[in-house]
């Protein structure tokens, strides 16, 4: 039923108010997006105990390790595969559909220049929050002595984090609704540009 009801309000929206209209969600939902994660995440933080616990727990559990500059491709965590991973799956950002619609709705060239310029930023700015909500999971899990996916309380690794959220904050009034917000967000941009 959402899809239905997603798919007849964003065919209604984009159609009376065109380029600008889909541009000025787009903003919205990178505002809610980023923030849902953002107040996840220092919420998250000062539950475990902060960054120096957080910090203290990632190193003994091998996590901060990057001292590894083995080429050789069998060797599954190196700087050289941190790097060119990270490349090649960032890279597609710049040329995707939706990177090529906001780029083509530009006025002038100089403001496409300024778009395609604060897009970097902002990618890098995502990875390191999203690496930061990893190691914010296993910090958590790790003190708590419990992997959710091991004990089978979720069946699909990509379930971790709404398990978290859901369990961890589930005694915050809005908390889990400002989670489910962003997510449905990420999963609307998604739906639309792919």
């Amino acid at each position: 039923m959402s899809i239905i009801v997603v798919g007849v309000l964003g065919t209604i929206y984009t159609s009376i108010g065109g380029i600008r209209t889909v541009i000025w969600t787009d903003v919205f939902q990178f505002i809610i997006l980023f923030g849902g994660l953002i107040v996840i995440i220092v919420m998250g933080t000062i539950n475990v105990g902060g960054l120096a616990k957080i910090y203290e727990v990632t190193r003994d559990g091998s996590r901060l390790n990057f001292s590894t500059t083995s080429v050789d491709p069998r060797v599954r965590h190196t700087v050289w595969g941190f790097l060119t991973a990270g490349f090649v799956n960032w890279l597609p950002n710049c040329c995707n559909q939706s990177a090529v619609q906001r780029i083509s709705s530009m006025r002038t060239v100089r403001d496409t220049k300024i778009s395609t310029f604060l897009n970097v930023p902002a990618v890098f700015l995502y990875g390191i929050i999203l690496i930061f909500f990893g190691l914010l999971l296993y910090t958590h899990y790790s003190i708590q002595e419990c992997d959710p996916w091991s004990a089978e309380y979720v069946s699909n690794a990509n379930q971790l984090i709404p398990y978290y959220v859901m369990n961890v904050f589930r005694n915050i009034p809005g908390m889990t609704g400002l989670f489910i917000a962003a997510l449905f967000s990420g999963a609307l941009r998604y739906k639309r540009v792919h």
